[in-house]
């Protein structure tokens, strides 16, 4: 369903799991000159406080931005009328239903954009550290569609959690958890008080029917995982070709900061670029003195690998 600002579709994505996604094009007369596909965080949903207004923007400064409701949230996941008879909330499976999500959105965002328009994937959080995942695979995902990439950016990720980080027990526990009770539903309430200097961010969170505090044992275990194996293994696979650009507040306690630090320092990719928001906390694009900041550095970072220098003001 059209509206002023995006449209919005139910798409058939892997495993045959219909998937809520919007996109946002520039407006006439601004000419198209890249693509952003934007992954929201743990338990969000794309319709969450700032996206809107930042996805329209970029839109209007000529880069068109899809995004969806992952596998297991927001109204992929609890939207009666349209998901899947086998969508719950949390049910985000493990790496490679996520894996494949991200695969299918980048062949959505090449038949939908064009050929000839560069290719962005951006995620948020949990998604930041899943989009540094997927290009460091191993066997997975194809090549080819890692090819189509342009650049890859990676919002405050999850490389490590912050205050709250598991023990080794609760870990191994996850991870036993996740292979003999993979959708077993775990508590994880919404973050309402360290995400941003905006108290109202937190309290939005509170108060989103689209928001619930539970995840599931495979995509819990899957994401703390994720980020030991791109510390241990993954920095030393970035394909050569591929732009990075990583942000982060260093306040950030949702998601540790000398984590990501450490892993952009070992990461083996000749184009790297880390931005760090001093005395920022986690969700940069609600950030009080930071977030318009943050989102000229996204616009001036893709219009420079791109070969768009002068994005549209």
């Amino acid at each position: 369903m059209p509206t002023d600002t995006y449209t919005e579709l139910w798409l058939e994505g892997p495993l045959s799991t219909a998937i809520y996604t919007r996109v946002y094009k520039p407006p006439p007369p601004i000419a198209l000159r890249a693509s952003l596909i934007f992954v929201h965080g743990y338990l969000e949903h794309v319709d969450r406080h700032g996206y809107v207004q930042a996805h329209t923007k970029w839109a209007s400064r000529g880069v068109a931005v899809l995004t969806f409701d992952q596998r297991g949230f927001g109204r992929t996941a609890l939207n009666t009328e349209h998901r899947s008879p086998g969508s719950a909330y949390g049910r985000t499976g493990g790496s490679n239903e996520r894996m494949a999500d991200l695969e299918w959105a980048i062949k959505l965002a090449k038949s939908t954009f064009g050929d000839n328009v560069p290719i962005f994937l951006m995620g948020h959080s949990m998604a930041g550290g899943t989009v540094l995942g997927f290009a460091t695979l191993a066997t997975s995902p194809a090549k080819e569609t890692i090819a189509l990439l342009s650049g890859v950016i990676s919002s405050s990720p999850l490389i490590r959690v912050g205050r709250k980080q598991p023990s080794w027990i609760v870990k191994r526990l996850l991870n036993s958890l996740s292979k003999i009770f993979p959708n077993m539903p775990i508590s994880t309430p919404p973050q309402d008080k360290e995400l941003s200097r905006d108290p109202t961010v937190g309290e939005a969170a509170l108060k989103d029917p689209w928001i619930k505090g539970c995840g599931s044992a495979q995509g819990i275990s899957d994401m703390i995982q994720r980020g030991e194996y791109l510390l241990q293994e993954g920095y030393k696979l970035w394909p050569s070709d591929l732009p990075v650009l990583i942000l982060q507040g260093d306040a950030d306690v949702v998601n540790a900061f000398p984590p990501t630090k450490a892993f952009y320092e070992l990461l083996k990719a000749p184009d790297k670029e880390f931005i760090v928001y001093e005395d920022a906390w986690h969700d940069l694009i609600s950030e009080p003195d930071v977030k318009d900041k943050y989102f000229e550095d996204i616009l001036n970072w893709i219009g420079r690998h791109s070969h768009s220098k002068n994005l549209d003001d």
